[in-house]
C-alpha cells in the first residue's frame, strides 16, 4: 500500500523567510492572489487589541539587485511564493490586481513613502521606468509556454 505522506525536506539554512527589508529598492513583479482581513496581535496604549488589518498573499518575483536575500545567496530572478504583504499604502496600491485576469501583476520598486505622524515611513511600490518594464516583460516571456 502506498502512503499518502512523506518525510519532510531537509531544513534550509537560515530558513526561507523573506522580509520586506530584504526587498528594499529592488524591482518586484507582484502577483497578488488573495486579500484577507486578519486580527491584529498588537495592543493599543490601553491594552486593547488594535483593529484588524488587510493582508495580501502574493507571489513576488525579485527581478534585480544583489544576489543575496536574508543573508543567503540566491539566483535572480528569485520567486517568493505565497508571501504575506501588509501595510495600508502597499496593500492599497496592489489590491486591484487580486484576481484581475487582464492585469494580474503589479510592477515597481519597493521603497518608503513619506513619514507619518509617528515618524515611520510606510512601504510603497514606487513607479517603474521603461528599463524596468523591459526586464519584467523578458521574465514573463520566458515563463510563457511555447505555442
Amino acid at each position: 500500500m502506498t502512503q499518502a505522506f512523506g518525510k519532510p525536506a531537509e531544513p534550509t539554512p537560515g530558513g526561507d523567510f523573506v522580509r520586506l527589508d530584504d526587498l528594499h529598492d529592488r524591482l518586484l513583479l507582484i502577483q497578488p492572489k488573495k486579500i484577507d482581513t486578519v486580527p491584529s496581535k498588537q495592543l493599543d496604549d490601553d491594552g486593547n487589541p488594535k483593529p484588524p488589518y488587510e493582508r495580501i498573499t502574493a507571489d513576488v518575483v525579485v527581478l534585480d539587485g544583489r544576489p543575496k536575500i536574508g543573508g543567503r545567496s540566491v539566483e535572480l530572478p528569485y520567486v517568493v511564493r505565497d508571501m504575506w504583504l501588509s501595510g495600508g499604502q502597499l496593500v492599497g496600491q496592489i489590491r486591484d490586481y487580486v484576481g484581475n485576469p487582464e492585469t494580474p501583476y503589479a510592477l515597481g520598486r519597493l521603497g518608503r513613502g513619506e513619514p507619518n505622524s509617528f515618524g515611520t515611513a510606510p512601504r510603497i511600490l514606487e513607479a517603474y521606468d521603461d528599463d524596468d518594464a523591459q526586464i519584467a516583460v523578458k521574465y514573463l516571456e520566458a515563463q510563457a509556454p511555447a505555442l
